[in-house]
């Protein structure tokens, strides 16, 4: 006699482990993760084929809304050993949490990240949009919250690219990433006068041009010249070098010094003789000390320029000493 047996795995026990991926997708109702289980018995035996498998999965919500309204179940059955469904994303940016039950057995959570997509035009601001042209001033570049075509503001960390234009030929790339949602970046003014244009690229997403204005400096009054003469040198002052609302130019502001040799006969200038020397300004003065070893007797003129604002003099050296030297005002 025969007979036949058929063994059959018992039901699903604890744990059912889910595999998950991937675990970032676009929060567009577009994109999709998958949830893959092998629920088992309690002799590791896979279920029967057939077997109910329920998947939970909790979808972000936006403030204020029951999280009631993000739960989405979705039963599926084992066909090969496996279980498998798709899970789509919704439109609200987050954390997606996935949980599967099937019989007596249950699952730890996993989670997916549900993540903003590309973004939207974007505005930038600048702050102040206007300054004087001296090299040495900043301007602080922000950009409003930047969000997906749904609303979600991006991750931070996003990057982006700040151009900034000032024509005729001047472009500057300025890296940055999103902080909150929002672009933060510094510019250092140029030393030429004009219109700045800045704009910012997150992928082909991109800002309107915003202007920044940079007005002629950073000295735009006449400057003064004075010559005072020691033992063996001679000081040239500029100053008070003052910027557009009356104050001192920043400290460290270049200022050029030319000095070259006047022709007695034609009352001109030599240019075969001219020398520039740039010199630092500090509390609104910039002072030019020449050996007078190295001059020859004649008459000097002194012109020095910090940007728009220029000053001139002129001086004197004879062939008797130093003691006897003069100065003659412009």
């Amino acid at each position: 006699a025969t007979a036949k047996v058929e063994i059959l795995p018992g039901q699903a026990v604890d744990p059912v482990l889910p595999l998950v991926g991937p675990r970032s997708i676009v929060a567009d109702g577009a994109h999709w993760t998958m949830a893959v289980t092998t629920p088992r018995d309690r002799w590791d035996n896979p279920v029967a084929e057939g077997t109910t498998l329920t998947l939970t999965a909790q979808h972000p919500v936006q403030p204020g809304t029951a999280p009631e309204s993000g739960v989405e179940t979705i039963e599926t059955q084992t066909r090969n050993l496996l279980s498998w469904a798709r899970i789509d994303s919704r439109t609200t940016a987050g954390r997606l949490l996935i949980s599967a039950q099937a019989g007596d057995g249950h699952s730890p959570e996993r989670t997916v990240l549900e993540v903003p997509g590309p973004p939207v035009p974007f505005t930038l601001y600048a702050n102040p949009q206007s300054a004087p042209a001296d090299g040495q001033s900043w301007i602080q570049i922000r950009s409003d919250q930047i969000t997906d075509q749904f609303g979600n503001v991006l991750l931070d960390g996003t990057q982006a690219t700040i151009l900034a234009a000032l024509p005729p030929d001047e472009i500057r790339t300025v890296p940055a990433i999103t902080v909150d949602g929002r672009l933060y970046a510094t510019l250092q003014a140029p030393t030429q006068p004009g219109s700045m244009f800045v704009r910012a690229w997150i992928g082909t997403a991109s800002s309107q041009a915003t202007q920044i204005l940079f007005t002629p400096g950073p000295a735009v009054q006449t400057i003064p010249v004075s010559v005072t003469w020691q033992a063996d040198t001679v000081s040239i002052t500029a100053g008070p070098l003052v910027g557009e609302r009356g104050q001192f130019v920043p400290d460290g502001t270049e200022v050029t010094f030319t000095l070259s040799a006047v022709d007695k006969l034609t009352a001109n200038r030599t240019t075969a003789t001219a020398h520039q020397t740039i010199v630092p300004v500090e509390y609104g003065y910039a002072t030019l000390v020449v050996r007078t070893l190295t001059l020859t007797p004649g008459t000097y003129a002194i012109t020095v320029a910090a940007g728009t604002g220029k000053g001139s003099g002129t001086f004197a050296v004879v062939a008797e000493s130093a003691a006897e030297q003069e100065r003659t005002t412009p």
